[in-house]
């Protein structure tokens, strides 16, 4: 039996390297990759994204003070498993990495009526 896990993460502009296109907006490109692994490191599901990032002028301003947003979710099985996510964005080839214990995840509570 499996349930949907929802991974969202910001990045700070500062650590990503985007051109300003001659369209007016902000270009890259991030790789996304998220791995659930059981306790003896068998990978059990993974999920990798090619991200293409075009970022108009206001959600630029925006991203300065939030970060870009990504989101993604995935299908987990039940039991005692990790996620690890790896985000690299290739233009300024930096690497970033976070890993979770599955079982710290709880589900979100729906908004009252």
């Amino acid at each position: 039996e499996f349930r949907r896990v929802l991974f969202r993460s910001a990045i700070d502009l500062k650590d990503l390297n985007l051109n300003l296109d001659t369209d007016g907006l902000h270009k890259g490109t991030l790789n996304i990759s998220l791995i659930v692994y059981d306790r003896y490191g068998n990978i059990v599901s993974r999920e990798d994204h090619l991200v293409a990032l075009n970022i108009k002028p206001d959600a630029y301003a925006m991203f300065q003070n939030t970060g870009v947003q990504l989101h993604a979710q995935l299908a987990v099985p039940n039991g005692n498993y990790w996620l690890r996510s790896g985000i690299y964005d290739r233009a300024s080839r930096k690497v970033g990495t976070m890993e979770i214990p599955l079982s710290a995840v709880k589900p979100l509570q729906t908004a009252a009526k």
